[in-house]
């Protein structure tokens, strides 16, 4: 649809993500023949979190190359290796793979099944549409084959929840996984989504114990 090469994906990526991390330094720097500079810095030193995504060995040692850690899209161990054997080739420490291993959709609320009411059928046409671009043979965690809201409500990997039951889900995660938190999952109406992220931070966030 915007013209671009799809057979270059991974190199244009690689490239925009080097520019981005120029930007992010707040030091003058070449792009496209014009020199550029980003202002203010951002607060976080050096840069914003940034994690790099995908689901293959390509995509693994990307991320390394780019000094950066991974969030793949699935769990499959060999990432982790490809990262790492990919970091020691370019010299770079302290990296890490973050890999999926709790709920991939939360929303938080004191009243699940009305909610459900509100946000069912924009998580099911996220889920669906997600469903449909995977290439064949390719295994993503977030992935839910659903065709009703009833099927979405028993994947483990949506959770429309109690702050309680949020805060469980959470306790249950790896060290080295995560949660994810999609507040517009399928256009989802802004109020509806503020009012779970406010939910979050008032009532979760607080009772989340930091990993050591």
């Amino acid at each position: 649809m915007a013209g671009v090469d799809i057979k270059r994906r991974g190199a244009i990526l690689e490239s925009h993500v080097r520019v981005m991390l120029q930007a992010f330094s707040g030091e003058p720097f070449e792009f496209d023949g014009r020199m550029v500079q980003v202002t203010p810095r951002g607060f976080t030193d050096p840069h914003p979190p940034l994690l790099v995504g995908g689901g293959v060995e390509a995509a693994a040692r990307r991320a390394a190359r780019l000094r950066l850690p991974m969030m793949p899209m699935n769990a499959d161990p060999g990432l982790a290796e490809w990262y790492a054997d990919e970091a020691k080739k370019v010299g770079f420490e302290g990296g890490f793979v973050m890999r999926p291993s709790g709920p991939t959709f939360i929303h938080v609320t004191e009243d699940p099944e009305k909610t459900w009411s509100e946000i069912g059928p924009y998580v099911l046409h996220e889920a669906q549409t997600y469903a449909r671009i995977q290439t064949g043979g390719q295994h993503s965690v977030p992935m839910v084959s659903a065709n009703s809201i009833e099927e979405l409500k028993a994947s483990p990997q949506v959770l429309v929840g109690t702050p309680d039951e949020v805060v469980a889900a959470a306790e249950g995660v790896a060290a080295d996984g995560a949660l994810t938190f999609n507040p517009l999952a399928g256009g989802l109406p802004p109020d509806l989504a503020w009012a779970s992220l406010e939910l979050f931070a008032a009532e979760v966030l607080p009772r989340l114990r930091p990993q050591n």
